[in-house]
């Protein structure tokens, strides 16, 4: 199964180095979600396993550069005052970007990675809330962002 079959566009740019721990995911699944929760006004993150309130200083860090914001023109993935319409999906095997409707996305995350009560009751879907955020500081990975950025987009 691939997010092309469930209806996902692929951006065609690059990803930055751990864009998944600078947005606060702390998990190991292959393929997770950004998207911003107006009600909550943060940016969520989800992999179908685990979800939760991310880091918004890398996420919009990375999709207002003027090529990315370009090829996300159309989409909505939400807002202060707006809910999201569509989410980001990030392969973190191959450092692939898509986007597509969150219906679309959520169908495409329960295909590729179903919620395991087995794998839950294991702890293994649950990894500790540290994971992630170590890699490095929270300055230092913003910093290596912009540097990408700016090197890349």
């Amino acid at each position: 199964m691939t997010p092309r079959e469930y209806g996902l566009a692929v951006l065609y740019l690059p990803v930055p180095p751990r864009f998944d721990r600078v947005c606060g995911y702390p998990g190991s699944a292959r393929f997770v979600t950004f998207h911003w929760s107006a009600s909550r006004d943060w940016l969520i993150y989800d992999d179908n396993l685990i979800s939760g309130q991310g880091e918004w200083e890398g996420y919009l860090l990375y999709i207002q550069q003027p090529k990315v914001e370009q090829l996300l023109r159309g989409f909505s993935l939400g807002s202060s005052q707006d809910k999201a319409r569509h989410a980001l999906v990030l392969d973190r095997l191959i450092s692939a970007v898509y986007v597509g409707h969150r219906q679309d996305v959520q169908r495409f995350l329960e295909a590729v990675q179903p919620k395991s009560l087995d794998r839950l009751q294991r702890g293994e879907a649950c990894p500790s809330s540290n994971d992630g955020r170590q890699l490095v500081d929270k300055w230092d990975q913003l910093q290596e962002i912009r540097r990408w950025i700016a090197l890349n987009l």
